[in-house]
């Protein structure tokens, strides 16, 4: 089972689109545990509460914190990024799905 080790930030809807897109592995059995780790952002508490994960608070490395409070066999640490809107992923799907114009297979 894997534990994940998440670095908080001060992008909460970063941090809790982050934490939604665990939910379908702690679901199915693969992460045992996420592990928020924080330095007094505001507003962490409140995600943690809503989220079920467990908050180490500390000013030293928050890594090493997080590690340590860890009890699965796998330690995952991410780093929380900021969110992005679905108007990139919209136009990245629709990059992906057009055919290349060097997709096309060329006489030598």
């Amino acid at each position: 089972m894997i534990s994940v080790v998440l670095v908080a930030s001060e992008d909460l809807p970063g941090l809790a689109a982050q934490m939604a897109l665990l939910v379908p592995a702690a679901v199915d059995g693969l992460v045992k545990e996420v592990i928020l780790v924080a330095d007094g952002e505001p507003g962490v508490e409140a995600l943690v509460e809503d989220s079920g994960a467990r908050l180490v608070t500390t000013s030293g490395d928050r890594l090493a914190a997080g590690a340590a409070a860890a009890r699965g066999d796998w330690i995952l640490t991410l780093r929380a990024t900021p969110a992005r809107s679905p108007a990139p992923r919209r136009r990245l799907r629709k990059s992906r799905c057009r055919p290349s114009r060097w997709s096309r297979r060329r006489p030598f």
